[in-house]
């Protein structure tokens, strides 16, 4: 008998922008408010970098958002 998967237990996953810090890490633009901007390696509900920011990369591999010069 043929059984259907469940796909119920599936999460959606929107890609929003990602980066690759140099040590090989892959984060997830984040925005509670549009405002706010910060990077997390969930991908869930991450949103695409607003065309007036860039993102730059700290001596410690941190990823961080600023306004565009």
């Amino acid at each position: 008998m043929h059984r259907n998967p469940d796909y119920s237990i599936l999460r959606r996953i929107d890609m929003g922008y990602s980066q690759t810090n140099s040590k090989g890490v892959t984060y997830y633009l984040h925005s509670p408010n549009g405002k706010l901007f910060f990077f997390s390696k969930d991908p869930n509900n991450s949103v695409d970098l607003p065309s007036h920011l860039e993102t730059v990369e700290g001596k410690t591999g941190m990823l961080m958002v600023k306004k565009k010069a």
